[in-house]
């Protein structure tokens, strides 16, 4: 029998499970897609808890794999609809967005508050204790450039409503977006967990989610998206 891959997260899992489902995957070695268990309002999302996934990694031998989408959505909590007080990121590698309503905040300044916030959350490191294996965390997928595409799909994010007017710049999605992924990296590294980047096929040349990797919301890839993701992953070694 090949590697195993274990592969545990939240709802940026469903495209890999979709993709998953969408083909023949006899002879490649055997994945496994798990979403966290969660209890909230008296509704369960997920089919594993926290405890049991660790549980099972912990079984896994040496040259298997666990691959995790935990950390990465702050950028849409923070980013996706514009804020009260409407900002844009700056830094050397990016443009200032031509929006004279945006304060314009420090790119690093971004990136700090993302690594502060993440720095909190403990699940990352205990599962790096309870695997003896491979340990992967998945980039989030880039930001969709297309406002009216999400407007078309979304009405509404998080109690915020959702409009072509009322979403952030492009630009100022994917700069938040960027600088949420070089927090996460490089937590990451500092966790003994390897980041794994989006595959560079599924993204435009400024940056953004190919439009044919779009599912029809306004956050998330489609099962395409899946399939370029999970030929990365049986590429790691």
């Amino acid at each position: 029998m090949g590697t195993k891959i274990l592969i545990f997260g939240d709802s940026h899992t469903k495209s890999l499970k979709l993709a998953l489902e969408d083909d023949n995957y006899c002879d490649e070695s055997p994945i496994e897609i798990r979403w966290i268990k969660v209890e909230k309002k008296g509704k369960t999302t997920g089919n594993l808890s926290l405890e049991d996934f660790q549980k099972k990694a912990s079984q896994l031998n040496s040259n298997d794999m666990v691959v995790i989408s935990i950390l990465g959505t702050g950028h849409n909590i923070l980013g996706l609809v514009r804020h009260s007080m409407p900002y844009t990121l700056f830094s050397r590698q990016s443009q200032i967005l031509p929006d004279n309503e945006a304060l314009v905040l420090p790119y690093a300044a971004m990136k700090q508050i993302f690594k502060e916030q993440m720095k909190k959350n403990k699940t990352i490191s205990s599962i790096r204790k309870a695997v003896k294996c491979r340990l992967y965390h998945l980039a989030t997928p880039p930001p969709k450039e297309c406002n009216g595409f999400i407007a078309d799909q979304t009405s509404k994010y998080r109690n915020n409503i959702v409009t072509e007017q009322t979403l952030n710049a492009p630009l100022t999605r994917l700069n938040i977006w960027r600088a949420e992924m070089e927090a996460l990296e490089e937590l990451c590294e500092e966790w003994g967990v390897t980041f794994v980047n989006p595959p560079t096929e599924t993204i435009t040349d400024k940056g953004f989610l190919r439009q044919e990797f779009y599912n029809k919301d306004a956050t998330h890839a489609n099962h395409l998206y899946g399939h370029r993701v999970i030929s990365k992953i049986r590429g790691l070694r």
